[in-house]
């Protein structure tokens, strides 16, 4: 599976060799695209470089403007913040946009000796806007908050359309990157700035295009 949430939870594990690591990020937003890069070592996670470049000019447009851009444009503006931002790294992920994918949080009532992972399945044809069999699935049981002696669980389902996550392959594979073509934006931001320390966690995240608004409980995305 492209994207899990036992990645997406695990965090930056301590390094288990003396060898240093570096790991990439991409984020092709509406209006600029930004990358990171951040070192691993055996005993901290150091920030390497980063930059951001305006999307605008690449379709003819002023600074800040919101844009839609061709494939190759994308790949060219990727190319240009990579080599501006002096990256070195060659393996990372590209951030998937919400508009390219789809979350909620589902009820599923399971029987007392029932699997809740056969039941998946059938509940989510009813969320997910589009045939299962055209998009990547993932899940994961929420925990209960105080006690629950009712047989209904709460379920985060998450949902990328499989047209969308071979278009990331492609690109990905076109700037010269392997490792992981694709991870949801919000996945992303919770990794980044949930810590052991907090419970409850609300990031909310101003885009050009839109603003979204997630609740963290627990370090797994409860309400978006």
């Amino acid at each position: 599976m492209v994207f899990s949430f036992k990645k997406i939870f695990g965090g930056v594990k301590e390094a288990t060799t003396d060898a240093s690591a570096t790991t990439v990020g991409i984020d092709i937003g509406s209006a600029s695209v930004k990358v990171v890069e951040i070192e691993e070592t055996p005993r901290t996670v150091m920030l390497r470089t980063y930059g951001e470049l305006q999307l605008g000019p690449y379709d003819a447009k002023p600074l800040g403007e919101i844009v839609n851009l061709p494939k190759d444009k994308r790949v060219e503006a990727v190319t240009d913040v990579i080599r501006e931002s002096g990256v070195s790294g060659h393996s990372g992920a590209l951030a998937m946009s919400l508009y390219s994918s789809f979350l909620t949080v589902i009820p599923v009532a399971v029987g007392p000796q029932e699997d809740i992972t056969t039941r998946i399945p059938v509940e989510a044809r009813k969320y997910v806007p589009l045939p299962l069999t055209d998009v990547t699935l993932d899940w994961s049981e929420l925990p209960s908050v105080g006690e629950n002696k009712s047989n209904l669980k709460e379920v985060l389902i998450a949902a990328i359309e499989n047209k969308a996550l071979a278009e990331h392959r492609e690109l990905f594979s076109s700037i010269g990157m392997t490792g992981e073509a694709a991870e949801i934006e919000a996945f992303s931001l919770i990794r980044a700035l949930w810590r052991q320390k907090d419970t409850t966690l609300a990031i909310i995240d101003l885009g050009a295009k839109s603003s979204k608004l997630y609740i963290v409980r627990g370090g797994m995305l409860e309400r978006l």
